[in-house]
């Protein structure tokens, strides 16, 4: 009898979920509980700016003095600073080749600022991933200052197979005409650690040094000839701008990070979604942790995370390497966690590959520390059965024993991936 009205019951969920699915199929599922993307207060450092003052000097401001000034709030350096002028922004208007796009970057923060514009920020919530805003300056606020406005309206760019279907980001290297706008009839590349320099830069401008290496950035249809660059005087309105450079060392971090962060939105948001179902089908009997759909989820996407962290399929910097800007250099490895003997993940090489040991700072940031429990668990596990396989996997293979004996010493000191080995 049990059996049966188990059955029935079983039944009588999958009709639900099934008619529940001719509404909501056009729902994004992390629109949907526990997530409730759209719905949910933010609580980062963005959101955090609304309860600050700022100050402009007399009561004027510039679009420089306020950029400044967001990105000390955001703790995000200008020496991070890229350059983007393809028209590939909601304020695409504002952007041409003299007046590109300015990226800064931290390990939870992106702004996007464009002369005469908004300053446009995406910023790591704990709860929520990756949340995107307009902030600008805002006199007619005594309290603080700001207008600080959420735009779900850029989901329909960061939410895509680019960004694995959740709320995300991307780099992609387009060729343009002479004012930014996309040439639809050339080739175009979604970019990060695995593409080939060749493919890579296409609307952007880079600077730095890179003898031996072809790439598509600084030339309009992507056909630059030069080898190095040292600034962007000439080609940019640069008192309208922090700095006059587009460093290639930080555009190769930039895209790196821009990947491992959505993978890391994505492996918690699957899980939580998925268990959460799993929660409301507990009603026809018991499940099983390691037969369950979310635990599934959780060891898949260790997988893909770990992957990700030790650079699998990372692209080959050829010729003579590359030499990028020296404050961004400085600025990026001051934030390294060390080692007892003083490694870290943050160390460049800039031949061959990006960085010395290949296992990456990301495992530090605030994105990997909001991941699941079950989640950070399977990865440590999987991570320290990989760092210490007599034999390395097939897709690790790139990863030799000395080099993998230094990232174990890094993350075993900087990292709780010990207790997670207890558990």
């Amino acid at each position: 009898m049990k059996g049966v009205l188990r059955r029935y019951r079983w039944l009588l969920i999958l009709g639900v979920f099934s008619l529940c699915g001719v509404f909501i199929s056009a729902v994004e599922f992390f629109e949907l509980g526990p997530i409730d993307y759209s719905k949910s207060k933010p609580d980062n450092k963005v959101s955090q700016l609304e309860k600050k003052k700022f100050d402009a000097v007399d009561g004027i401001y510039t679009d420089i003095d306020f950029l400044k000034h967001v990105l000390e709030e955001l703790d995000v350096s200008e020496d991070t600073q890229l350059l983007v002028y393809s028209k590939t922004s909601e304020q695409k208007r504002r952007i041409f080749p003299r007046y590109p796009r300015a990226l800064y970057f931290s390990d939870s923060c992106y702004v996007g600022y464009i002369p005469g514009g908004s300053v446009e920020v995406i910023a790591h919530d704990p709860e929520l991933g990756l949340v995107f805003y307009l902030v600008e300056p805002d006199n007619s606020n005594d309290e603080t200052g700001y207008r600080v406005t959420r735009k779900v309206s850029c989901l329909s760019c960061h939410v895509s197979s680019r960004t694995r279907g959740v709320p995300g980001l991307f780099a992609r290297s387009v060729s343009t005409d002479d004012k930014g706008e996309a040439d639809l009839k050339r080739d175009s590349f979604d970019v990060d650690d695995t593409t080939p320099l060749k493919h890579r830069w296409g609307g952007w401008y880079v600077t730095g040094n890179w003898g031996g290496i072809t790439h598509k950035g600084n030339d309009f249809y992507g056909e630059s000839s030069l080898e190095k660059l040292k600034g962007m005087q000439g080609r940019i309105e640069a008192s309208r701008y922090l700095k006059d450079t587009s460093d290639i060392v930080a555009l190769m971090v930039f895209e790196h990070q821009c990947k491992m962060h959505t993978i890391l939105v994505e492996s918690k948001f699957q899980y939580l979604r998925a268990k959460y179902l799993e929660n409301a089908l507990r009603i026809i009997g018991e499940v099983k942790d390691g037969d369950s759909s979310a635990f599934r989820s959780a060891k898949s996407h260790a997988e893909e995370i770990v992957e990700g962290l030790l650079f699998c399929g990372e692209a080959e910097i050829e010729g003579h390497g590359i030499e990028g800007d020296v404050e961004f250099s400085k600025e990026f490895t001051a934030q390294a966690k060390l080692s007892k003997s003083g490694k870290h993940l943050r160390k460049f090489r800039l031949y061959g590959r990006l960085f010395k040991y290949r296992c990456s700072y990301m495992i530090h940031s605030e994105a990997f520390a909001a991941l699941p429990e079950v989640v950070k668990k399977l990865t440590f596990q999987r991570l320290h059965t990989v760092l210490t396989a007599a034999e390395a996997p097939e897709k690790y293979q790139h990863l030799k024993k000395k080099e993998k004996r230094t990232i174990l010493e890094i993350i075993e000191e900087t990292t709780p991936i010990k207790q997670y080995l207890l558990k």
